[in-house]
């Protein structure tokens, strides 16, 4: 039977493979798929696990190259799991910030929730690091992601298993730390309230998500943000004033 190791240790192989000619969605996984040229990232995926010996095709239904579909066939078959369970060879569905549907999937790399909130996965057709397109990148790579931009988690009927992990963060992934680290030291030395925007907001966001919310992370501090603050100051012992300062920036995201 298919074992969550084959299905990580195929992906792996795959990373830094690219589109060939640049820039075409043409790659050896829409070649098999029958779909070159067209976006890949769950093709990619369909690919890792058919190399295991896994038909996600047979499994699902068609329309798995759209990953919506793919998620909703795969709630329906009953294999989605909590992202609190999430663990190596999970397919991961993503919603970035500011999009309004599920529009790129990875494969689960190692298991659990990191420090810090973040998964660790395998994704085609994405970039190397921040820079560049995070869901049409043209490359296979292993990246870091805060589990609030993970909209769904399926996990197929296979074996566990725990994947040996690297040795050591590639590069990509000391970029990506290095400049999640940063971006979340800026914001809690920011005070924000209702009608504040940008980063720190963004941050706020994420981390009211990680507690329950269900807050869209754009970076707007609006009513329901506002009201997202309220509920978790009055939760934590806190003054209930809506506004974000030290206090309550230590409380949403201790150390």
């Amino acid at each position: 039977m298919t074992t969550a190791c084959q299905v990580v240790d195929i992906a792996r192989k795959e990373l830094s493979t690219t589109e060939d000619p640049p820039n075409s969605n043409r790659t050896k996984y829409g070649a098999w798929y029958g779909l070159n040229g067209e976006r890949w990232c769950a093709i990619f995926v369909a690919w890792v696990f058919a190399q295991a010996g896994m038909d996600l095709r047979k499994l699902l239904g068609p329309g798995i190259e759209y990953t919506p579909t793919l998620a909703a066939l795969g709630r329906k078959l009953g294999l989605e799991v909590t992202r609190d369970q999430i663990r190596a060879g999970d397919i991961t569905l993503l919603r970035f910030s500011g999009r309004n549907r599920i529009h790129h999937v990875g494969i689960c790399a190692e298991d659990g929730v990191k420090p810090g909130g973040l998964v660790v996965t395998i994704e085609g057709n994405t970039s190397a690091g921040v820079v560049g397109s995070q869901d049409n990148g043209g490359c296979v790579a292993q990246r870091v992601r805060p589990i609030s931009s993970i909209a769904c988690v399926l996990r197929p009927p296979f074996d566990a298993c725990t994947p040996t992990p690297p040795p050591v963060f590639t590069e990509p992934e000391k970029v990506d730390l290095a400049m999640i680290a940063a971006a979340l030291t800026r914001a809690k030395a920011t005070t924000i309230e209702i009608g504040s925007t940008g980063e720190a907001v963004t941050w706020l966001q994420i981390g009211l998500n990680r507690g329950g919310r269900i807050l869209r992370e754009d970076g707007n501090f609006g009513r329901q943000t506002r009201a997202a603050v309220l509920a978790f100051q009055r939760a934590h012992g806190l003054a209930p004033d809506g506004v974000v300062g030290p206090a309550t920036w230590a409380a949403i995201w201790p150390g």
